[in-house]
């Protein structure tokens, strides 16, 4: 097979010359089978039209726009006036007719191609080639040549434009070196990146603002770029903060607002505090009155600007947040001072709320709670008599606590209301003992009543058969102190000493020595302490000279009650005890049953005593195979038994099989080793020499010495490949110049055999490959058996049925044939337009009046949008942009909405009366806004980042996050009915949110946490009460005595519980 690697390139004119046109499109057809522009029903295959309705005006100075800075804030670099006029133009011609004009116009208001600012990518370009003497290998004479850098004043003429990769158009000069930077070129001042990339439709590194027909500097006039809209200065720059063009009042990003700096606000306040609509054209909304944005209200002041912060408005307190200047209503307001402070503004108007009772929603709590707010607005704190009842506020948030101490001492019943409960006496409240002092408080700390020495907790509880604060146990009947005596807390047991407190170590009491632990104090029953000794599981006392148990095992304790290790002698019998322990399963003193010992011997099962199972033979234990010496003892290590090299493990003599061993003796995971490794074999244990041998799924090879081959090796005259960080064969993978296996690389290894594929086609992963007669992979051009073919440089994959420099390569043998020229071509990988000059579309283009997005290897978007899934929806099938509202079908299944200007809709949307969640990713390098089904979601959790103005600190809400549930089959958010999801039952309001808290459905009561789900089976305890909700109905339960949790209780009408 003849392999010729430097055949001329398909770019050769001489190469196109010898084929007539007839010739090739009949061949082309034939062969190669893509769907050309007739079979396509995208659009006909004519009439490509390049124009671009602009609004921008290269370097002119016609006096048409007056632009001036506002005189408030935020002033732009440039705000001297400017002038422009507005040209539109036509343009089909090539890059040499466009660059002999100077009149240069800019991009339409719809163009939005550039994806970013950064040298490397693409910017929108039209159809045009640079010159009719393309050179033969545009990659050859990039790679070739060197930049120039001149000034930019100086008028550059007689150099060339060309398109190189990635469809990004450069300029070669006189001198064949590439323009960078900013550079004046035949009267047009341009900008090229660092690649010799010309900007086109973008902002340059220069921040400066090129138009995307010419890549011309763009002064004095508005362009849209990424879907915003910027005013671009006489300099170039585009203007930030407010300005007056034409007469109207706008305001571009000034870094105060999220977004693009620089870019028109639109929908937004500025830092100036006016409004700029849709439109970005300020609204005038009086002066001194209210006026109302989507929900929420603002108040226009004196001079027309919105006013933040506290105000007094027609005689009421009002707040409105310092950083959006949205009025704050139904929700408490941090103090400036004192961020602990709240004040509460009501509903209705936002005035502040004085001197009357609120229920709110308390983050901390989950839940609402009950406030009183004073005459200062705020939440009242601790103790307070209001309406002539004494009621009780937690001291830090200010909700109302029931069924509750104060801290104090005083107890507020299930209503709230201080309790008299007299003076100097106990009282039981729920099985709890309390005292009440001559204040009519209940005590708390140290106490002596009627001669006892008494403890009351911090919650006014009396301490009895426990310890209290200062670790004194008290007696369980009346609460006194103890002293010596033996006391048992639950399952535990203390000693209690002379000064009232648990004694810890050995302590001999009534003459017999016990133990109680030196941290806790609890006494040591059934274990070994930390003194070695054991003690009895049953009395405690210490054991000696017998067996005892601790768990599964068995130890010996000798006349000091301390375990004995090695090896004795025991009632006849020899047995052993581990005396240092090589697992965490051993424990020091432990008897060895049915095990070799340390000393290498064998012991039975059962009794544990020493048995002799002979000398110089295997024998199995418990699933493991052994070598018992001539002495008797287990063989470890390496070893040669009957002319077998074999291994037995260096610490418990097991031998080793079907197990990697490195030099160390230690076992090894096939993975990155780095010492020297051999293997025994699974069923014999012998050491594997000279063999291939397979194990979890992988082959390897073992040398002369039993050594697992790395790397490149001849074995019986066959080329293979062992990884070098594990010794895994390749087989059916790649292995790179330096010698790492991946799924690309310079030497491909057969999938059967793992022999070094050579001298021929093969395929991987459905793509073809060719190797050299030394088993190199090709790249490049090459000729093969008479014929062109292409393989990508990186991964080595041939060219088949996709496009490359220009040429289809075909799907059955990748032969090339020259594309057709101005018209739509349809294959495997995407759809491409090529122009006259036989060069690939790239960026947004118009074709018969419909617009498409080519990206830069020129295949159409389908089925996306362009700026990394935010941008344009291009069709699916067509490619054709979308400008009609609805869903959009993009990747795998996954559904958007467009509006009816091709934007996508995102976030929480009301469609034709349905409410519907479109997600936005937090990733920007895939499409977002898929369409939400089978969810549950909070759109304000999803979104804590998107409604930046929202996020105030100021600001407390006083309700929970809405959530909502979306159809599984339609995605439309649910409403008026109960939903099961995940095994959580909730009920969606007309509105579609989750009802919350305390609720009536169809005429019963239920109650739902701060998420929407039901709650069944539970007490809920707040300013109602303590109340219950069935375990099966969730309804409340009224009117009816029940027994929860072994305690009865009695329920009210209105659901409040009293324990009996």
């Amino acid at each position: 097979m003849k392999v010729n690697s430097n055949f001329f390139r398909l770019t050769s004119k001489k190469r196109l010359v010898s084929l007539s046109c007839a010739t090739a499109l009949a061949s082309f057809a034939l062969i190669a089978r893509p769907v050309f522009a007739e079979e396509v029903t995208t659009d006909k295959p004519t009439n490509l039209d390049t124009t671009t309705v602009t609004t921008a005006t290269v370097e002119t100075t016609a006096d048409l726009v007056e632009t001036h800075s506002s005189s408030t804030v935020g002033l732009s670099e440039t705000s001297a006036a400017s002038t422009t006029e507005n040209i539109s133009s036509n343009s089909t011609e090539t890059a040499s007719s466009l660059l002999a004009t100077s009149e240069a116009t800019s991009d339409s208001a719809s163009q939005a191609g550039s994806q970013s600012q950064a040298a490397s990518e693409s910017p929108n370009t039209t159809s045009t080639t640079a010159s009719t003497s393309t050179a033969t290998s545009t990659a050859t004479s990039e790679a070739n040549s060197t930049t120039a850098n001149t000034s930019s004043e100086t008028n550059i003429t007689g150099g060339e434009y060309y398109l190189g990769d990635y469809g990004r158009w450069h300029y070669r000069d006189a001198n064949g070196k590439d323009l960078v930077g900013p550079q004046t070129v035949d009267g047009i001042k341009v900008y090229f990146y660092k690649t010799g990339a010309q900007a086109r439709g973008e902002f340059a590194e220069d921040r400066k603002y090129y138009d995307n027909e010419k890549g011309a500097l763009v002064t004095n006039s508005y362009v849209t770029y990424k879907d915003d809209t910027y005013y671009i200065d006489e300099n170039g720059y585009a203007l930030k903060g407010p300005h007056v063009i034409n007469g109207v009042h706008v305001y571009f990003n000034d870094n105060w607002q999220p977004g693009s700096t620089g870019a028109m606000l639109k929908n937004a306040f500025g830092r100036d505090n006016r409004y700029y609509n849709e439109k970005g054209e300020q609204v005038d909304f009086g002066t001194n009155n209210y006026f109302q944005i989507g929900e929420d209200w603002y108040y226009a002041g004196s001079d027309g600007a919105i006013v933040k912060g506290p105000q007094i408005i027609d005689g009421k307190q009002v707040y409105f947040e310092k950083e959006s200047g949205k009025q704050v209503r139904n929700h408490f307001v941090k103090d400036a001072t004192n961020p602990k402070k709240l004040y509460y503004y009501g509903d209705d108007n936002g005035a502040l709320v004085t001197n009357q009772y609120l229920v709110a929603y308390n983050k901390k709590t989950q839940r609402k709670e009950r406030y009183y707010l004073n005459a200062e607005g705020t939440p009242s704190l601790g103790e307070q008599t209001i309406e002539g009842k004494q009621v009780y506020f937690d001291p830090q948030d200010g909700r109302q606590l029931f069924d509750v101490f104060s801290s104090t001492g005083h107890y507020y019943d299930q209503d709230g209301i201080l309790k008299d409960f007299g003076t100097n006496h106990y009282v039981n409240i729920k099985g709890n003992w309390y005292y009440v002092g001559s204040d009519g408080a209940f005590v708390k700390g140290r106490k002596v009543i009627n001669g006892a020495q008494v403890y009351f907790d911090k919650d006014g509880k009396q301490v009895k058969g426990d310890f209290d604060d200062d670790n004194n146990f008290h007696d369980i009947n009346d609460g006194d102190l103890v002293t010596n005596r033996l006391v048992t807390v639950g399952d535990k047991s203390y000693y209690i000493g002379t000064y009232n407190k648990a004694i810890k170590g050995a302590t001999v009491i009534d003459g017999t020595e016990y133990y109680f632990d030196d941290t806790t104090g609890v006494q040591v029953k059934g274990h070994f302490a930390s003194n070695d000794k054991y003690y009895d599981a049953r009395s405690g006392a210490p054991v000696t000279n017998s067996y005892v148990q601790v768990g599964q095992d068995w130890y010996y304790v000798d006349k000091e009650g301390k375990a004995l290790t090695g090896e004795h002698t025991i009632n006849g019998d020899r047995v052993y005890f581990i005396d240092h322990p090589v697992s965490f399963e051993d424990h020091r003193g432990k008897q060895v049953k049915g095990d070799f010992a340390e000393n290498g011997r064998y012991y039975d099962q059962h009794t544990g005593a020493l048995t002799d199972l002979g000398t110089n033979r295997y024998v199995q234990v418990n699933d493991d195979w052994y070598y018992i010496g001539s002495t008797g003892t287990i063989l470890k290590g390496q070893q040669t038994i009957d002319g077998v090299e074999v291994y037995f493990d260096k610490t418990t003599g097991k031998q080793v099989k079907g197990l990697f061993i490195n030099e160390y003796g230690g076992t090894e995971i096939p993975n990155n080793w780095l010492s020297t490794v051999k293997f025994y074999d699974k069923d014999t244990g012998a050491l594997l020499k000279q063999q291939y041998f397979y194990f979890n799924g992988n082959w390897y090879y073992a040398d002369a010495d039993g050594i697992i081959l790395k790397g490149a090796h001849t074995i019986d005259g066959v080329e293979v490949y062992f990884d070098k960080s594990n010794g895994k064969q390749v087989k059916g993978q790649f292995v790179t110049e330096s010698g790492y296996v991946g799924d690309k690389g310079i030497h491909y290894y057969d999938k059967d055999t793992g022999a070094l594929i050579k001298g021929g086609y093969f395929t991987d992963g459905g793509h073809w490959y060719y190797a050299d007669e030394q088993g190199n992979l090709l790249s490049g051009e090459q000729t093969i058996n008479g014929i062109n073919v292409y393989f990508y440089p990186n991964t080595h994959r041939q060219a088949r049925g996709t496009i490359v420099n220009g040429y289809y390569y075909d799907k059955e043998i990748g032969a090339p044939h020259a594309v057709p020229r101005n018209q739509f071509i349809d294959i495997d990988d995407g759809l491409y337009y090529f122009d006259s000059e036989g060069k690939p579309l790239t960026g947004k283009q118009i074709i018969d009046g419909k617009e498409y997005y080519f990206r830069e290897n020129g295949s159409a978007r389908r089925g996306d949008f362009d700026y990394f899934g935010t941008g344009t929806y291009y069709d699916k099938k067509t490619g054709v942009a979308v400008y009609k509202a609805g869903l959009v079908e993009v990747g795998n299944g996954q559904w958007c909405y467009i509006d009816d200007k091709g934007k996508q809709l995102l976030y929480l949307q009301n469609i034709d009366g349905k409410l519907y969640y479109f997600e936005k990713f937090k990733s920007i390098f895939s499409a977002s806004g898929f369409l939400v089904k089978d969810r549950l979601l909070s759109p304000e959790t999803e979104e804590y980042n998107r409604h930046w103005t929202t996020n105030s600190t100021e600001v407390v809400k006083s309700e929970p996050y809405a959530y909502y549930y979306f159809d599984a089959d339609t995605g439309a958010a649910v409403t008026n009915q109960f939903i099961n999801w995940r095994g959580n039952t909730y009920y969606f309001g007309a509105d579609g949110k989750a009802l919350v808290f305390d609720q009536i459905i169809d005429g019963k009561h239920y109650y739902f946490d701060e998420q929407g789900k039901q709650v069944k089976g539970e007490f809920i305890f707040d300013y109602n009460g303590k109340r219950y909700f069935d375990d099966n109905t969730g309804e409340l339960l009224t009117n009816t005595i029940r027994t929860i949790n072994g305690k009865t209780y009695s329920f009210d009408k209105n659901g409040k519980s009293t324990e009996i």
